[in-house]
């Protein structure tokens, strides 16, 4: 009589086989999402057809509705989204079903996870596509929360998220979708550091408004200032956050004002409406200390230093900026109202960045006062500027005052070597 009863050893092995089964047919079904978004956003006619449905069924048989949607944990064929196998690999004409290359090459996924792919195509306006697209974006972002905030692993592309492609595209539905989704998550299935932590820190970033790579940062250089409050409020860790080169909001304004010198109007509009605060307008439930401590992250914006070791004034001054830096010298950080007789009002003016040296200490001593946290002055970043910026800077009141005491200082030094000469 033959024995059919199975040990443990083999019970283990038939689990085992069974996962890698599920698994390999789960990573299929994954490369065909990808080959249908393909497949979406090439579809050339506008009218509702069976190919969107076909796409829509797939996405909508994979990502079936959990029957507790705020459960504690990922599902787990869910996991398979975020994979290397998957991000770094290809789908290839067997996923797509049809030829749309017209070739029989694999097609890169290059580290996109399936939402931020989607987010990336570009349909015609008021399709039935863009419909399709719509659905597909709402289930994945309800469904799998975690491809929200997941950072793209590429080189060039590293660190980007569905939540800068929102910003970049303006979409504030898709952003209140998103931060509802985030609110109603488990901290333990996602964590709130994962959420206020992303930056985008590509190479091909540099120069455009992705180069603030937080999502306030980049809210903040595309000017949209509804935008910029609803990532504030849902998406920011504070108004102080930097990105990987230590540049806050403030930094990455000045710089994008200096490779894109037609914005600087914009810049300066949104220097104010961040400085003013003018956004906590459109926040809703804020508390007076929670105001109060928002006001103080503004004021300290104009002293935060980056890795450079340069505050906001000094970067304007060496990039040139000479309308940032007046701005920002006529903020109360720099500037400050005096009355001495009760009648009139003088301005007092901070001018510590301006020049490394303690004027009023050199009147009294003969020793130079250095601050400790050496670098260049604003002074010495002059000397680098073309003739015709260098004035505009230094025909500044408190530049120009700086400049005269300096001549006070020095003028005898220069007189005697000239009758030594």
């Amino acid at each position: 009589m033959e024995n059919n009863v199975s040990t443990p050893r083999s019970q283990v092995k038939v689990k085992e086989v069974t996962y890698l089964l599920k698994s390999s047919r789960c990573k299929e079904q994954i490369r065909i999402l990808y080959a249908g978004l393909e497949k979406l956003a090439r579809l050339e006619h506008v009218e509702e057809n069976e190919e969107d449905a076909t796409i829509l069924k797939s996405f909508t048989t994979f990502f079936e509705k959990a029957k507790n949607s705020q459960t504690k944990k990922i599902k787990p064929k869910f996991r398979h989204l975020f994979d290397n196998e998957i991000l770094d690999g290809t789908f290839n004409d067997r996923h797509r079903a049809i030829s749309l290359l017209q070739k029989q090459e694999d097609s890169p996924i290059n580290g996109d996870t399936i939402l931020l792919r989607a987010m990336s195509i570009n349909v015609a306006k008021e399709s039935s596509h863009e419909e399709t697209l719509d659905k597909i974006i709402e289930m994945l972002i309800a469904q799998c929360p975690e491809l929200i905030v997941f950072p793209k692993d590429n080189l060039a592309h590293k660190g980007i998220t569905p939540v800068h492609l929102a910003i970049l595209k303006e979409n504030k539905e898709i952003l209140l979708h998103m931060a509802n989704t985030l609110q109603e998550i488990d901290e333990r299935r996602l964590p709130q550091e994962q959420i206020l932590g992303i930056c985008a820190v590509g190479p091909v970033f540099q120069d455009t408004v992705m180069m603030a790579g937080t999502p306030l940062g980049v809210a903040a250089l595309k000017f949209n200032r509804e935008i910029f409050a609803l990532v504030f409020e849902r998406f920011s860790s504070g108004l102080d956050v930097t990105n990987d080169k230590g540049d806050n909001i403030v930094h990455s304004l000045i710089k994008y004002a200096y490779v894109q010198p037609d914005k600087l109007n914009d810049v300066l509009e949104m220097l104010s409406y961040v400085l003013q605060c003018e956004f906590m307008t459109e926040i809703h439930e804020k508390k007076e200390f929670e105001m109060w401590k928002i006001r103080k992250q503004a004021r300290k914006l104009l002293m935060m230093t980056n890795k450079e070791k340069l505050n906001p004034l000094q970067l304007a001054a060496k990039r040139q900026q000479f309308r940032i830096f007046e701005f920002i010298m006529q903020t109360e950080v720099y500037r400050s109202r005096e009355s001495g007789d009760g009648l009139f009002n003088g301005e007092v003016y901070d001018i510590t960045e301006i020049e490394t040296l303690n004027l009023e200490e050199v009147a009294e001593t003969d020793e130079e006062q250095i601050k400790l946290d050496h670098h260049e002055s604003v002074m010495e970043y002059l000397v680098h500027h073309q003739t015709n910026n260098a004035f505009l800077f230094a025909d500044f009141v408190p530049v120009k005052e700086v400049i005269r005491e300096k001549w006070k200082s020095y003028k005898w030094w220069f007189l005697g070597w000239l009758l030594f000469i």
